[in-house]
């Protein structure tokens, strides 16, 4: 996979890895607390 096709297709799949890992990071969080 080109760099460049790989750009085109992070900014559609990123706020679905972000929003796994903040949910991941609140789970890691209270686990801690």
């Amino acid at each position: 996979v080109h760099p460049r096709m790989w750009l085109d297709h992070f900014p559609a799949s990123y706020s679905t890895a972000l929003a796994d890992i903040i949910e991941n990071y609140e789970q890691i969080s209270q686990q801690i607390a």
